[in-house]
């Protein structure tokens, strides 16, 4: 069966949602929607699947720890966490994690999900 690699973005510098969100916890970082941070919410929706491998996770280096922490907490096992040195955007992101995934495996398929996004309606996501 394939599998689908989630390479979770999880970057920005969270200022437009001032105060809630700030640089040293951006929106990704908090629970807006509900219990759960976007990204957890975002790792939960794909470790629950059984169409999905680990993510890989995308995150500012200033980051990384409160990213794993939090995903620790939920019991998200990662597949590869890659800290960015400086945010470049989205098409950087995705390029180091093809680069990892396809080094692994050259037949390697892969979503891009936003951390950021709120998903209501689970199994739709899931078809």
């Amino acid at each position: 069966m394939l599998k689908i690699t989630p390479v979770i973005l999880s970057g920005g510098l969270g200022t437009r949602l001032w105060p809630a969100s700030r640089p040293d916890r951006p929106k990704q970082l908090i629970a807006l929607v509900d219990r759960h941070t976007l990204l957890q919410a975002t790792s939960l929706r794909v470790a629950e699947h059984v169409g999905f491998n680990p993510p890989l996770i995308v995150t500012g280096g200033d980051l990384g720890t409160a990213a794993a922490e939090q995903l620790s907490e939920i019991g998200v096992d990662v597949g590869h966490f890659v800290l960015e040195p400086v945010a470049r955007g989205t098409a950087p992101a995705a390029a180091i994690a093809a680069l990892i995934l396809v080094r692994e495996d050259p037949n390697a398929v892969f979503a891009l999900l936003p951390s950021d996004h709120a998903i209501s309606n689970q199994d739709a996501f899931a078809r």
